[in-house]
């Protein structure tokens, strides 16, 4: 983590209770999804339209 990552966290007057919290939360929604083999849709190329 960078100086600069920090102090975002700051700006967002998240303390590390908090940040530790939503972290924990996002990897319990991205995890089990990853698992079971879900994963967000692929875009098409832009160059590649039909």
């Amino acid at each position: 983590m960078t100086s600069k990552d920090a102090a975002t966290v700051v700006d967002w007057q998240v303390d590390h209770e908090q940040a530790i919290k939503a972290v924990s939360w996002v990897i319990g929604l991205v995890a089990p999804a990853m698992e079971n083999g879900r994963r967000r849709r692929r875009r098409r190329n832009r160059d590649n339209r039909r």
